[in-house]
């Protein structure tokens, strides 16, 4: 099941309570977005939900992607996959996420 979430608050919550596969999250994610009362971008969302006990796979999302980022994004919230958008070979996204869902 595919399940969308507005907030990271939001997004966090369900899944401390019940883990998931794969997250795909933005990296931008509005100067609104708090987590814990913190003002967060995707790449904290995913350093937050890779600590969680059973992590789920996390693919990061941006419109801002220049040379030397995805490595740095990668690093940096230590996601497992990273995606410019706009997403322009959806064959290619899908592959990926099938990737991370049937990795050992």
């Amino acid at each position: 099941a595919t399940r969308v979430f507005e907030t990271p608050a939001q997004l966090v919550e369900p899944l401390e309570a019940q883990a998931a596969e794969i997250v795909v999250v933005d990296i931008g994610l509005g100067s609104n977005a708090k987590l814990a009362g913190q003002a967060v971008d995707g790449l904290a969302v995913s350093r937050h939900l890779k600590g969680q006990t059973n992590p789920p796979a996390v693919v990061l999302l941006t419109a801002h992607a220049f040379d030397g980022d995805e490595a740095r994004f990668l690093e940096e919230s230590q996601a497992d996959a990273y995606e410019p958008k706009p997403i322009r070979d959806e064959d290619a996204f899908l592959a990926k996420l099938l990737g991370l869902l049937t990795r050992p």
